[in-house]
């Protein structure tokens, strides 16, 4: 599945994912904790987005963290929208 980004017309530029980058000499955040920082980070529209991206960070067991858990999946997608993303249809 593609990752719908902010600008849609355009491939996201290089500095834009660049704040998102993990820091290599610290311990990566929680899957849960990171999925936040990315849904707000305004780069990503749907939660599909977000765990695409945390598969490609190399976090494991992504779907099972999110698929029955529907407050969680709701309070992201309003994360999501509310960092600047509200214009793009959520799929």
């Amino acid at each position: 599945m593609p990752v719908t980004w902010r600008r849609p017309a355009e491939e996201p530029a290089e500095s834009d994912m660049a704040f998102l980058a993990l820091d290599p000499a610290r311990a990566p955040p929680p899957i849960v904790e990171r999925a936040y920082q990315l849904a707000d980070s305004g780069l990503f529209s749907r939660i599909e987005d977000v765990c695409s991206h945390l598969i490609g960070e190399g976090y494991d067991n992504v779907l099972l963290h999110f698929e029955a858990r529907a407050a969680i999946r709701a309070d992201l997608l309003k994360g999501c929208r509310g960092a600047g993303t509200a214009g793009i249809p959520a799929s």
